[in-house]
């Protein structure tokens, strides 16, 4: 809510700087999920999902068509300035 209130003012940022910023997570991360923990994690998994449907077929509106294209879309809505308010 400070940052919002900042930025709606038209001030600066007013947090602290974070001490540990998001790249030193993801080596922290990357160095824990290597070796016997990164094993044991593919094992779990392995097993857990072991004869779960490669494709789970769910009523839809429009068949799967047999090659995904990943073609998607988008719809465009604007509402007024009474119903925003």
């Amino acid at each position: 809510s400070a940052l919002y209130g900042a930025y709606s003012r038209g001030e600066a940022d007013p947090l602290p700087a974070l001490s540990l910023q998001y790249a030193d997570y993801a080596a922290w991360q990357r160095r824990w999920v290597s070796g016997e923990v990164l094993q044991a994690q593919g094992s779990y998994w392995k097993e857990a999902l072991a004869g779960a449907p490669g494709l789970l077929e769910v009523p839809s509106d429009r068949p799967r068509p047999a090659q995904q294209d990943y073609a998607g879309g988008f719809v465009r809505c604007e509402l007024d300035a009474e119903l925003t308010r």
